[in-house]
């Protein structure tokens, strides 16, 4: 009788070691295992990661813009053109490094309507369109190495203290018909820029 019981306690024994095993997750990153007397105590961790960005902003800047000024009705056909250089400069602001994505208007109507009912008169429209293309300066906010930007196009912005930055240049031009209506046009040309 005393070696049966003796045997019940050595299976008693294994069962305990095998039940006292456990998994600690400590926050240095490491895997260790190690013995604490009966026990087997593993560690394992796993990283957490994310990046915080910057929104992304557009604001008109420089002295120039998209102005076409005083036109004289004539009867005939008229083509009036602004360079991107000479037109409206805008700056792009956000995460630097990251890749923004840049859609615009490649048309736009513009109308004299609300002059026209304030003013009386005959509405009109006149047509602009982007051409030449956009075209960017990274983070050189003067006209130098222009680089066109297709409508969809992705672009990197440019380190410049911490903020990244790019400079869109855009000019166009419109259509002006024989005999257009008279009076103030206004029209609106989006851009989105998105990451």
């Amino acid at each position: 009788m005393k070696v049966i019981a003796i045997q019940i306690l050595g299976l008693l024994l294994i069962l305990n070691i095998s039940y006292s095993q456990s998994i600690v997750y400590n926050e240095d990153n490491s895997n260790t295992s190690s013995a604490v007397g009966n026990a087997i105590q593993l560690s394992i961790t796993a990283n957490a990661s994310l990046t915080v960005l910057k929104g992304v902003s557009i604001a008109a800047t420089g002295p120039n813009a998209l102005s076409f000024g005083d036109i004289f009705v004539t009867s005939s056909t008229q083509v009036k053109s602004i360079s991107n250089e000479l037109g409206q400069q805008f700056l792009i602001q956000g995460n630097p490094g990251s890749n923004v994505i840049i859609n615009f208007s490649t048309s736009a109507t513009l109308s004299n309507s609300l002059w026209a009912l304030q003013n009386g008169g005959t509405q009109g429209t006149i047509s602009f369109s982007t051409n030449p293309l956009p075209v960017h300066t990274l983070s050189n906010s003067n006209y130098i190495s222009p680089v066109i930007v297709n409508n969809g196009s992705s672009v990197v912005l440019t380190n410049s203290n911490g903020t990244g930055k790019l400079y869109l240049w855009v000019g166009g031009n419109i259509t002006v018909n024989a005999n257009q209506p008279t009076g103030d046009y206004i029209g609106y040309f989006n851009i989105n820029v998105s990451y």
